[in-house]
């Protein structure tokens, strides 16, 4: 927690224990040909949504 910058939700209140927060960890840029042709380290990522949808229509 403490790498990520996380920090206590209202301390103010006084509760034990304290829920945390953690913002949101970096997420990787990609070049703009990386993203027109889809070479990137996430390539054996699942689809999800709309994106598995056309996949499977476009697969036929």
């Amino acid at each position: 927690m403490a790498e990520r910058g996380g920090y206590d939700l209202m301390p103010e209140l006084g509760y034990e224990p304290t829920n945390k927060y953690l913002p949101p960890r970096p997420r990787p840029t990609l070049t703009l040909d990386e993203r027109v042709t889809g070479d990137s380290a996430n390539d054996d990522l699942p689809l999800h949504g709309l994106l598995k949808w056309a996949d499977r229509i476009l697969a036929r």
